[in-house]
């Protein structure tokens, strides 16, 4: 039996059919073969059954067999390691969040305690969700900075300045039952995690997060990478308007980054109001409408999506962040009515605003990953 074939059944249930019936009409297999491939994964432990409503004959509330992901097995993790925290993340087969933590740092993230300070938080959050080991198919784990998913190594980042050049693929020898592994960059999971908490199911999109840094996700039926695992770095183009020049953290001058992201927009905000406070949360409200203010910040976003959508062409934009989130009613119109009228035909038909709210990069980077870890199973295992 095919790969392809099961990865039908599979995604069929986690789009939601359930019954035999459903996933037959999802997959347009032949009624043996759902059989076959629904007896299979039951043998395995991959799905139950379970009871479903049956409206087919016209009594509604009458119970059916259906089937539905485990979850007691095949269970799939995802972290992220923030600067200060690791956020935890679990999911089974149809991505259903079983359980999410966070766990503290017990100190600065180096080369020498990172492998210790992830195996602690992974080992806790497997008791705190009351699983075994061996019930994990697989770990994913979000970065951010310069990260190469393929060697599974983070080269700099300035969020973990004492962390350079690390491998992070010995963690799949080093935890328990890990049989796959994967590293992504925290903005393909950001983006990920966005559209299906908002039920978003666009095909072709661009998402650009302001926060700690700026980073965008370029997602055309799967994301973006590049050759060596670097696209999306957006916010390390230049921008030209800028009165005076401004140090980027990557150490090059006017990148976007060094503009409009947190830091870089407390800095126009003491500059142009000459607010003293360093933390957004703290700046008094009228901060966020001042028209000086939001029009700097505007044009910059307007410039850059500007050159996303003349390039890329998306069928939509995802845009928000907590640097900018405060800001987003004063700039929104502004933003929108540049890019209708300078972007090449009219450019992006579609611009969705997020909340900060929104993203959980240790549920997103697991989706992310969940797919090629799944039919790497099948694939050894199952045919």
């Amino acid at each position: 039996m095919r790969t392809n074939t099961l990865m039908k059944v599979v995604n069929a249930i986690g789009e939601g059919a359930c019954s035999k019936r459903e996933i037959k009409e999802k997959t347009k297999l032949s009624w043996g073969s759902c059989s076959e491939i629904i007896s299979l994964l039951s043998k395995e432990g991959m799905i139950r059954l379970c009871k479903t409503e049956n409206n087919l004959e016209g009594r509604p509330g009458r119970k059916a067999n259906g089937f539905e992901f485990t979850t007691k097995k095949f269970l799939l993790a995802g972290m992220e390691l923030k600067a200060q925290s690791i956020d935890c993340s679990l999911v089974n087969l149809g991505k259903v969040e079983l359980n999410r933590k966070e766990y503290l740092l017990t100190g600065k993230p180096t080369n020498k305690n990172i492998y210790q300070q992830i195996s602690s938080a992974y080992i806790n959050f497997l008791v705190d969700s009351g699983v075994k080991s061996e019930a994990l198919l697989g770990l994913s784990l979000s970065l951010t900075g310069a990260v190469d998913p393929v060697e599974k190594r983070l080269i700099f980042s300035p969020r973990y300045d004492s962390l350079e050049d690390m491998d992070f693929s010995m963690l799949k020898e080093l935890l328990p039952h890990i049989r796959y592994f994967s590293v992504d960059h925290d903005i393909n999971a950001q983006s990920s995690s966005v559209m299906d908490q908002n039920g978003w199911r666009d095909k072709n999109f661009v998402f650009v997060h302001y926060g700690e840094g700026v980073g965008m996700c370029f997602y055309h039926k799967e994301i973006y990478t590049g050759a060596r695992g670097f696209a999306g770095e957006i916010g390390h183009i230049p921008y030209q308007g800028l009165q005076t020049d401004k140090i980027c953290p990557c150490g090059k001058k006017n990148c976007f980054e060094a503009i409009l992201s947190n830091n870089g927009i407390m800095e126009l905000i003491r500059e142009i109001t000459g607010t003293e406070t360093t933390e957004l949360q703290n700046v008094d409200r009228s901060v966020f409408s001042n028209p000086n203010l939001c029009g700097v910040i505007a044009d910059a976003i307007s410039q850059m999506l500007l050159l996303v959508s003349n390039i890329l062409d998306p069928g939509a934009i995802i845009i928000g962040g907590e640097a900018i989130d405060p800001f987003i009613p004063a700039i929104k119109p502004r933003v929108e009515k540049t890019l209708r009228e300078k972007a090449w035909q009219g450019g992006v038909r579609t611009i969705r605003w997020f909340k900060p709210a929104d993203i959980n990069c240790a549920y997103g980077t697991i989706i992310n990953a969940s797919a090629i870890m799944i039919e790497q199973f099948i694939r050894e295992n199952l045919v």
